[in-house]
């Protein structure tokens, strides 16, 4: 009943914010400048067209500061790795041999401007990100390498997080494509029971499975935001994310290509069936190199296929 009554308080107080801005008195000033003009005010600093920093994500782990060369992330631990027997993996691995390399925004990969000969915009989660991977053994940056045998300067632009959510990686890219234009767009979508909220403190969260360090507030509306997840919801919101980047990808004229999470899964099954080894990288959770490497070939082929046909969306083969 406590949790029930706290709902209860809470819609009253809504109620009663609603009535004094809406029935009394005026709205804030932010909020009317926006009802007047919302194609040039923005009310959420998370919406401001361009591409945001990745060291206020919260809800992913690390922090991921600007500049920062490192050993270890998130999972992909001295403690982890110091407890994983590597016997039965594709590759035995080491301590010095993975770099975590971010750019000035906090991301792996290149800077997020669009001055190259080819350029490919891509976001999704710790997959893409590559948590426990080297910097060049990323299916990024192994597609960067398979299309600078065509191109000249080929920039592959990586805003992928480990956590996000499928709303963080629609949003991301919604935001990206007000200022730049790519000529491809990669979305790898996540699992769909994950979900971006930002909180009554104005932080913005990563939900995912992932218990948050936070206070007791916070903790509760993680709890009440979980409440919320079923397969309904997750339908609903796992298409109105594809919905959005089509229509952003459609109205700048730029070719957009989408793969899941489950799409490495079943590649990586496949892999190991072949090699009767585990493909995993050094945390021991996440995706191998071999796994990396047979995606970019995936993506590099529906990228070389399809480019020339102007804006239109493709899913990757299946493997």
């Amino acid at each position: 009943m406590y949790f029930l009554d706290q709902i209860k308080d809470t819609i009253e107080q809504i109620k009663h914010k609603t009535r004094n801005r809406f029935d009394l008195k005026r709205p804030p000033v932010e909020w009317v400048n926006y009802f007047d003009n919302p194609n040039n005010v923005n009310l959420s600093e998370y919406w401001k067209p361009g591409v945001h920093t990745a060291e206020n994500i919260s809800g992913n782990g690390d922090i991921l500061e600007p500049n920062r060369k490192t050993k270890w992330y998130g999972l992909d631990s001295l403690e982890n790795f110091k407890q994983t027997d590597y016997k039965y993996y594709t590759i035995k691995w080491t301590e010095d041999v993975i770099n975590y390399t971010l750019n000035s925004y906090g991301y792996r990969g290149d800077e997020p401007d669009c001055d190259g000969d080819y350029n490919v915009l891509v976001c999704g989660d710790s997959h893409s990100f590559g948590v426990g991977l080297d910097d060049y053994q990323i299916w990024t940056h192994r597609l960067k390498q398979m299309l600078n045998e065509k191109y000249k300067n080929v920039k592959v632009i990586n805003l992928s997080v480990p956590g996000a959510s499928n709303d963080f990686i629609a949003r991301v890219i919604y935001c990206a494509l007000q200022t730049m234009t790519p000529d491809v767009v990669v979305a790898q979508y996540t699992y769909p029971d994950r979900r971006e909220s930002v909180w009554r403190t104005g932080k913005l969260w990563q939900l995912n499975m992932s218990i948050p360090e936070g206070s007791d507030d916070e903790l509760e509306e993680y709890h009440a935001w979980f409440k919320q997840v079923s397969d309904d919801s997750s339908a609903y919101n796992i298409e109105k994310n594809h919905n959005m980047i089509q229509s952003i990808c459609n109205l700048k004229k730029v070719n957009f290509f989408s793969w899941h999470a489950w799409h490495l899964h079943r590649l990586n099954r496949i892999i190991s069936e072949e090699t009767q080894q585990k493909d995993l990288g050094r945390d021991g959770r996440h995706f191998g190199p071999i796994t990396h490497k047979r995606l970019a070939s995936k993506v590099y082929s529906s990228i070389k296929d399809h480019s020339h046909f102007g804006n239109k969306h493709y899913v990757l083969q299946k493997p």
